[in-house]
This record gives C-alpha cells, structure tokens and sequence, in this order.
C-alpha cells in the first residue's frame, strides 16, 4: 500500500512544482506512522498528529482510508486517533491516562479541566464516568429548577 500512497501523491496537480519535496515530507511522515506502538497513548496521538498533517498537506477524502490500509489498522481506530489528538493538543495531555480516558472526553467542553482533574486525583475510565454523569445529572437539575 505504500506504493499506492506515494503513487498518489505523484499524481499530477494544479499545485506550485515544489512537489517533490512535499513527497519527501509526506514519506517522512508515513515512515514515523509505520514506527509506532498502538498500544501506547502518547503513539496514538502522535498518530493521530501525523494524519492531521498528511490531511493538511494532501486533503483527499480518502486519505485515512488509504493511510489505515498501509498501516494494517481499522479506518475507525485511525480516525479515532485524528479525533483525539486534535481534541487534546499536547499542551492538554497528561502522562498516565488511559486511552478510554480520552476517548470518553474528547467531544466534552469541559475535556481539558477534565483530564487535568482525572491525571491530578489518579482516577481511572470509571471513575471519569460518574464524574460525567454527575456533572449532567447537575445540569438537568439545573434546567429543571
């Protein structure tokens, strides 16, 4: 598949002629996203980082399809990835949260104060579950009262 990805990219464009160097790039990068350890959090964003800058730089819709074929993993695991890493930039990240931890956040306004709290009190993906069911069950209290 690494072919088709960099046969892609070789394909011609209404783009300025510095191509060759964005395909430099974009094999770099490709190269960087083949290195990581999926079972790790901080590789899975890092992954995540990586698909963000491919997208930049090569925005087809069917990018992370293609990328996810190279990489031998489910689309839904790389765009997950994609979701997560742009939901938590790494100034937002911390160390020793689990994967399910951030997964659950991510679509949350609150994610950042969140993390911070769950990484601060060591709590685990229950543990940030009641916390978001208390925070709704206030909410609706709210709206009720």
């Amino acid at each position: 598949m690494a072919v088709a990805l960099t046969a892609y990219l070789q394909m011609p464009t209404m783009e300025p002629p510095d191509k060759e160097a964005t395909v430099t790039a974009f094999e770099t990068l490709l190269q960087e996203a083949r290195g990581l350890d999926l079972a790790r959090v901080d590789d899975r964003l890092r992954l995540g980082e990586l698909a963000e800058a491919m997208r930049r730089d090569h925005p087809a819709g069917d990018l992370f399809e293609r990328l996810a074929i190279d990489l031998e993993v489910d689309p839904g695991q790389l765009t997950e990835a994609w979701y997560v890493a742009m939901a938590f930039p790494p100034a937002t990240r911390r160390p020793g949260l689990s994967w399910e931890i951030y997964l659950i956040l991510r679509y949350h306004p609150e994610r950042h104060e969140l993390v911070s709290l769950a990484a601060r009190h060591g709590w685990d993906q229950a543990r940030v579950e009641r916390e978001l069911a208390d925070r709704f069950a206030t909410q609706l209290g709210r709206a009720a009262g």
